[in-house]
Formats: structure tokens, sequence, C-alpha cells
């Protein structure tokens, strides 16, 4: 009798396992609206997961999975704004957080700075993934200027304790949103605007890695590009529909993405680049060569580029240019400015505090007021946002909050001694 075994096979899911973890007040709200927005764009390809001290905002959060962090010291009441209670709290947590961390392949931390939860928490539950061998990518976001120096030294300080426990970290400045909106936007809406930018990056390089494109990119692609960077990246994302819309959507991912606080890098240092790109099924061949063109023009040319690319139905006509880039040095801004203005013959530029100006309005900035419609050039670029005129009679809420701070004035922030530790925060015997 003859006998014959059948082998069952299971299916299973060989895609990355993506997770975008909120820490404190913040990254939960900034979690909150990316959850919505990818939604609305269709995309369920990756994990949202937040952590708090605070009981009342988990327990309000739309997001199903909620971690509290450090219920014996804070008792659930948030750890008031003192980031040394932050760090505790995740401390006593950390296995609860790692629990649900520990099998992705990706985590994504997105921390306000300034405060307790997020500015103390997120190093550590960083240090944490990065152990279990996780790839890490920091979001944070810095607070306004009038929120105090108390609260941007603690930002600052943050940060820096975090950029060492990450693979690479991106930085929103909510200052810059005075720059980003007009007076006439609504308080929330303006609140936002981080949050769906960033989850349009996301949904950008996961439906690169996700799916079976023209020219693929993998996971280990995206791991060339972070891991173990250990500095701040550069990110943009560009769209554009029409007649030379290669070359718009680049330039826009490149030069329009105010909200980063890049104005201290160039995409001229950045050593290590991936490049997405997504558009119809009748995106054609000239327009990702001049995608790609306007590119080249404004990265080194030692820089390792990774390309991907890949059609969307949906998209029509339109056209999507996604970047991030990184690299394994902190170059000096002086000697940047020095080494171009060497290459112009010219004295425009002889030191750093001699002509500031002159650092704002280097078109190779993110951040700067750029004129990107060259007359030499036959591809000209129009940036998305309305600026320009409309900024320049039009102040916006950022601007009247601020009062008499401006995104220019340089702050003076003095060391202040930390307070003391409410009472209920302290351990019993």
């Amino acid at each position: 009798m003859d006998c014959y075994l059948r082998r069952s096979f299971v299916k299973r899911d060989l895609s990355p396992r993506i997770v975008i973890f909120g820490v404190g007040g913040a990254g939960s709200n900034a979690v909150k609206n990316m959850m919505e927005d990818m939604k609305r764009r269709g995309h369920d390809q990756v994990e949202f997961a937040i952590s708090n001290t605070d009981a009342q905002a988990l327990e309000s959060s739309p997001c199903e999975k909620k971690i509290k962090l450090g219920p014996k010291i804070t008792k659930g009441l948030g750890a008031g704004a003192i980031p040394e209670i932050g760090r505790k709290a995740a401390e006593e947590s950390i296995d609860d957080v790692m629990e649900y961390l520990k099998d992705s392949n990706m985590v994504i931390i997105v921390a306000g700075m300034g405060g307790g939860t997020g500015t103390g928490a997120a190093p550590v539950i960083a240090e944490a993934c990065k152990k279990e061998g996780i790839l890490t990518l920091g979001v944070v976001i810095k607070p306004f200027l009038f929120e105090g120096s108390p609260r941007i030294m603690a930002a600052k300080e943050g940060i820096e304790k975090l950029k060492d426990q990450v693979d690479t970290f991106l930085v929103f400045d909510n200052q810059n949103l005075q720059r980003a909106e007009s007076g006439n936007t609504p308080f929330l809406q303006a609140f936002s605007m981080p949050d769906k930018f960033l989850s349009e990056c996301v949904s950008g390089i996961v439906s690169i890695i996700k799916s079976n494109g023209l020219i693929n990119v993998d996971f280990a692609d995206l791991c060339t590009v972070v891991r173990d960077r250990k500095s701040k990246a550069m990110m943009g994302i560009g769209n554009s529909v029409g007649e030379n819309k290669g070359s718009s959507a680049s330039s826009e991912a490149m030069f329009d993405n105010v909200l980063l606080d890049c104005s201290d890098m160039s995409w001229k240092n950045v050593d290590h680049i991936l490049v997405c790109i997504n558009g119809g099924e009748e995106l054609s061949s000239e327009d990702v060569f001049q995608a790609v063109g306007k590119i080249h023009e404004s990265i080194s040319p030692n820089a390792k580029v990774i390309f991907g690319a890949a059609f969307d139905k949906s998209m029509g006509d339109s056209m999507r240019v996604f970047m991030f880039g990184t690299t394994t040095e902190s170059k000096n801004l002086e000697e940047d400015l020095r080494s171009e203005s060497s290459k112009k013959d010219n004295n425009e530029f002889k030191g750093v505090g001699e002509d500031i100006s002159y650092m704002t309005e280097d078109e190779s900035f993110i951040g700067s007021h750029h004129d990107l419609n060259d007359s030499e050039s036959e591809n000209s670029y129009e940036p998305s946002l309305k600026t320009s005129q409309n900024k320049k009679n039009k102040k916006g809420i950022w601007s009247r909050l601020s009062g008499f701070w401006s995104v220019e004035e340089d702050i003076k922030i003095e060391e202040e001694k930390s307070e003391d530790i409410p009472e209920f925060f302290k351990k019993k015997d």
C-alpha cells in the first residue's frame, strides 16, 4: 500500500512589523492624529501604541494599545513636568513596554520634549529597543519659545539623551508652525500639521517596503540608511502634477519642509539617502529622470542613494517623491558655508556672526526661503505652502502668542535648578 504524506504550509506574514509608539501627552496626541490620517489614506500596515504616566489621558485616547508608565511612582497622576519622574516611571514599567515591542522590526518613538514623561521616558524606552536589536527611530517635538527657558532647556537635554539611544532621529519644531500657517488657520488644525506630514512620509516608505514595486526597496535597505547613524536625519515629501512634475516634486521634498528643525543641516552633507517615488500607471520615464536629476544636483556625489519606485493606480497623473537622509558625522555648519563660499569666489561670507542672514538664505538649507524659479532652468517650482505675500501681510497665531520673541532671535538659556519633587511622587517607606 502506497502512503502519501501531504505537507501543509501555513502562510506567514514575512513583512516587517513597524510600530509607531507615542510617549507622554504630546507623543500620544501625535499618534492619535497619525492614526486618523493614515486611516483616511487606507494604510493599515503599521501598528500604533501609546504610553503615559497620566491615566486619564490614556483612558481618553482612541488608541487601542495603551501602557501605563510608573503606576507606583506616579499613581497615574502624571510626571509633573519633571523628566526625572518620567525616567523612573519608564524604568518601572519597561517590562510591560518591551513585552509589546519585543517582536518589532522597527519602532518609531514619538515624544514631545520639555515636559516630564516624554523627555524622561523616551530615552529609556529607546535604549531597551536598541538592546533588543530593533531598528529605532526617534521623532521629537520641540516646544514653542513662549513656553519659556526652563522647558526649552529641558527639551535640549532630553534630545541629547535620546540621540544616544536611537539609530537616528527627526526633530519637529513647534515654533516653525508660524512659518507654515496663515493667520486664519484653526488652532487644532495647525497643531496637527507635523503629525500629518509624518504620517504621509511613513505611508510613503511603508508602501514601498511592503509592496512589490517597479524597483523594490526592502527592509534591509531601510536599515542601511537608518541603523547606527546617531545623528539628526533629514526627511521630506513632495507632490506634484502636470508638466515638469518630477523636478517639482523633488524640489518640494528637499526644500519645502519648514516644520522640521534642519536649519543646521544640508542635503550636501548627507551620506545615505533613501528615495522613494510613487506615481500613477501613466508615470513616464522622463518624470522619473527629472526627479532623480534634481536630487543629484543637490546632494553630495559621494552619497549612497537607495532608490525605489512603485505604481499606485489611485494617484492618476500625480507623482510623489519621498526622501530620507542621514549622516554618520555632525559636520560643522560654519565649515560647510565657508566651503561653499570659496567655490563662489566672493566675500559674501567671512565667518559665522558677521552676516547671519547669509545662513538663512543659502539654498541648500531646509527651512530657508528659496528662489527655485531660476531663469536659466526650464523647470520651475512653486511651493505648495502659500508663503511670501501672505506671510508678509499676516501674522500667524504663533507670532501673536510669541509676543516679543521671533523665530530668528537667539535665546540665551541659563541653567536653572530643577523643582523639588512633589510629595506625592516621593517613595514612601
